[in-house]
Order: structure tokens, then C-alpha cells, then sequence
């Protein structure tokens, strides 16, 4: 998991601090982690990804696989503050079209 990973969570909205990097080695934890909070009835995420120095493609499969869970309950994922990092990224793969960004 990114080195930082603070939940901010009710019945409804789950807001996720990241911090760190998104990659292979943590990746994982934020899958399970967003899997519990949807199996507790979570039905919105915010992720805060302003100290997110690193994200790589299995950083962003899990955001696309977490807007996808979200889309089947009629939802979005939203991207708070991402990192210059992710901002780029997000920009060359198209996924800031797909998902909610908010800078």
C-alpha cells in the first residue's frame, strides 16, 4: 500500500488519503481495503491522491476496477487533488475523461 493510507468512512462515503506509491507491492491492500469498505455498504470513494509520488498501470487498474464495482451501485470514483504523477498519467491514458477528477 502507498506508505500512507488514512480512511475517513461512513455508511455511504468513504474518503481515502493515499500517500506514497501505487504500484505492485500496494496495490493489493487498496483492493482489499476498498472491497471491505464496499461489503460494509459503502457505495462512494474519494480518493485524496496529493502525496501520491508514484503510480504505475496496477495503480491504475485499481482505480479503474474501483470506479467499475462503483458504476454497477450507480456511482463514480473521484480523484481528489492527484499529484502532478497522477494528473500526467491519468491525462496520457485517458482515464481523467472517465473518472471524476477534482483538482
Amino acid at each position: 500500500m502507498p506508505s500512507h493510507l488514512e480512511i475517513a468512512w461512513n455508511p455511504d462515503v468513504a474518503a481515502l488519503e493515499l500517500d506514497g506509491d501505487l504500484d505492485p507491492a500496494s496495490a493489493p491492500e487498496l483492493r482489499e481495503r476498498v472491497a471491505s469498505l464496499i461489503a460494509a455498504g459503502t457505495t462512494s470513494f474519494k480518493l485524496d491522491m496529493a502525496g501520491v509520488d508514484f503510480i504505475d498501470s496496477s495503480g491504475l487498474r485499481e482505480l479503474m476496477r474501483i470506479d467499475q464495482q462503483l458504476e454497477e451501485k450507480g456511482s463514480k470514483l473521484v480523484v481528489l487533488h492527484p499529484s502532478s504523477a497522477v494528473s500526467t498519467l491519468l491525462t496520457m491514458t485517458g482515464l481523467d475523461q472517465r473518472l471524476v477528477v477534482e483538482a
